[in-house]
């Protein structure tokens, strides 16, 4: 919803000069500011959602990488107009990852698909 009202925001404005309700309730360029910035915080969550929708047999390795690339860009993302709630979404994210987070290395290690990833820098020898 944000992304599309970003995208038409230059459509929208030739509204409000024939709708004074639209001219009465629309957002300051500061709320519109806001509004591009949740939308660079929650893209990263849109997108792991289609990707786990649309996928017919996702495992849990699988599950794994994506949840680490949602811990990886909260710890990263920083806003200051929107510290406070990244600050709330670290800590209830970080509480349910922590309680699962160590029973998803076994499965996530034996997927192949990513196991080159998680050993990348180890060598495997043949016992003979």
């Amino acid at each position: 919803m944000i992304e599309r009202a970003l995208e038409i925001k230059s459509f929208l404005v030739h509204l409000t000069s024939n709708l004074s309700t639209l001219t009465e309730n629309w957002p300051t360029e500061n709320e519109w500011n806001v509004l591009a910035n949740l939308l660079e915080l929650l893209a990263p969550f849109a997108m792991i959602t289609k990707v786990i929708s649309a996928s017919s047999y996702l495992t849990i390795g699988e599950v794994k990488w994506l949840f680490l690339g949602i811990k990886y860009h909260l710890e990263n993302f920083e806003n200051h107009n929107l510290q406070i709630q990244i600050d709330a979404m670290k800590r209830v994210f970080n509480n349910y990852f922590e309680q699962f987070d160590k029973l998803l290395h076994i499965p996530a290690f034996f997927d192949p698909r990513y196991k080159q990833m998680i050993c990348e820098n180890m060598t495997c020898q043949q016992p003979f």
